[in-house]
C-alpha cells in the first residue's frame, strides 16, 4: 500500500501503520494525540 502512513507513539516508540493514528495506543495506552506522522 504506497498511501499507507505510519505513525508513532511519542511516548513508546510503538509504530502504526494507517491512515489515522490508533485511538489509543495499543503498548502503553496513551490517546492519539500523542502520536506523530512519520511518512
Amino acid at each position: 500500500m504506497p498511501n499507507t502512513k505510519t505513525w508513532q507513539c511519542t511516548v513508546c516508540g510503538l509504530k502504526h501503520d494507517g491512515d489515522a493514528p490508533p485511538k489509543t495506543c495499543p503498548k502503553c495506552g496513551v490517546n492519539s494525540s500523542k502520536f506523530i506522522k512519520i511518512k
